[in-house]
């Protein structure tokens, strides 16, 4: 049923460009790229569309976790562990912290 009904989705998801929506950076900036999305039904009733629920759970290629200040995530793309042990500058980026935004795997390796 799943997959039935992920075809709705796949236009909608489409139109966002490979950029998750609702993530955006400390200047507003819609900021984090997805590589992968799942669709998920969490609820429905067949007699009452409004009991409907989905999910769409967007996945982006791995992130560095550079350091947490307050509610912020200081984050750079991709692998950058290398180039931050050989003390490389490095662009990042600081999303918040917010409800629906989770880290799905971790990987420990230190910059020092």
């Amino acid at each position: 049923m799943h997959y039935l009904t992920s075809t709705a989705a796949i236009g909608y998801v489409r139109q966002l460009t490979k950029i998750i929506p609702d993530i955006a950076n400390v200047s507003g900036k819609l900021c984090l790229p997805f590589t992968q999305f799942k669709f998920e039904i969490i609820q429905s009733h067949v007699q009452n569309k409004d009991e409907h629920k989905i999910a769409i759970s967007f996945y982006s290629d791995p992130l560095t976790w550079i350091d947490t200040i307050d509610n912020q995530l200081i984050i750079a793309y991709g692998d950058q562990r290398a180039a931050l042990r050989d003390g490389k500058e490095v662009d990042t980026d600081m999303i918040s912290l917010q409800p629906y935004l989770s880290i799905s795997s971790f990987q420990n390796g230190e910059f020092s």
